[in-house]
Parts: C-alpha cells; sequence; structure tokens
C-alpha cells in the first residue's frame, strides 16, 4: 500500500510482507505462519501484531518514527527497529522457540516484555523506560547486551539466565 493502512483487521496464514508507504494504524494483524517483513514509511501505532502456528515467526518488523501496539508470537522474531523514535507497549514470545534478534530504537525502548527465549540485543538511542512508567522486560533466558546510549534506565530488566555481554546505560 502506497499510503496507509489503517483501522484494518488482516488475517492471514504465511505472509512474506505487509507493507504501508506511510502509516499501520490502529489495525489487527493476525497470521499463523511465517512473516517475512512488516514494515511503515512512518509508524506504526495502536496495532496488535499476532503471529501464531507452529512455524510462527516474524523476520523484521520496521518503522520510521514510531512502533506502538501488542506485539506476540509463537516464535522467533528477527528484529525490531524504530530508527528515529520510539518502540513502545509490549512484546511477548510464546514458545520455547520465543527468541528474539534485535530490539532497536532511535529514541526509548519503553516495553513490557516476556520472552521465552533468548535476547540477542536491545538498543536504545537514549532510555529504556520512562519516568513514572513502571513496566519489566523479562526475558526467561538469556540476554547477550543492552546500550541506552544517552539515556536513563526507567524500566526493570529481568533475565532468567544470564547477561552475557556488556550492560550499558
Amino acid at each position: 500500500v502506497t499510503g496507509d493502512i489503517r483501522a484494518s483487521q488482516v488475517t492471514a496464514g504465511r505472509v512474506q510482507s505487509i507493507a504501508a508507504g506511510r502509516n499501520i494504524v490502529s489495525s489487527s494483524l493476525a497470521i499463523s505462519g511465517q512473516v517475512s517483513s512488516i514494515t511503515a514509511g512512518s509508524q506504526i501505532s495502536s496495532t496488535t501484531i499476532e503471529i501464531t502456528g507452529p512455524d510462527g515467526s516474524l523476520s523484521n518488523l520496521q518503522a520510521a518514527s514510531l512502533i506502538s501496539g501488542s506485539i506476540s508470537a509463537s516464535g522467533p522474531i528477527g528484529t525490531i527497529t524504530v530508527a528515529s523514535g520510539d518502540l513502545v507497549g509490549s512484546l511477548v514470545t510464546t514458545t520455547p522457540r520465543g527468541n528474539v534478534g534485535t530490539l532497536r530504537a532511535g529514541r526509548d525502548i519503553d516495553l513490557a516484555t516476556d520472552i521465552s527465549g533468548n535476547i540477542a540485543s536491545l538498543s536504545a538511542g537514549r532510555s529504556f523506560g520512562v519516568a513514572g512508567r513502571k513496566r519489566a522486560m523479562l526475558v526467561r533466558v538469556d540476554l547477550a547486551s543492552a546500550t541506552a546510549t544517552s539515556g536513563q534506565l526507567y524500566n526493570d530488566i529481568r533475565v532468567g539466565g544470564q547477561i552475557t555481554g556488556a550492560v550499558n546505560v
């Protein structure tokens, strides 16, 4: 779509890609299988993304200035990137395959997470969380690294296994 995807409900099996030239807003994406890419030229906001099924996985989720809403996956998530803005909402993986590669935001990562596997990298250009809002980032196995380049740590980061690399704030 060259413009916006607004107030839409998408239910499908395996999907190669979902792309909006501008925004994905107030929508529900329910995919039972593999998703290679979900992208928006500007924002993905107030949107629910649910990846289910025995082969459920999400390789790439990307927006330029904001991703907000609820994301859940029954399997691995490769990369979630907000180039110049915030990553806000909740992120859950639900099976032992639920590893996450990279979560990257140009500004803040303000997520409540329940990751059933590992996270390879958390990278915020500013802060983890927002002052006055209590959230926990739960990783049930290992966290390889976490970096908040020029900000603060407001969220709890709870790791059930080991922190195998550096945490820099």
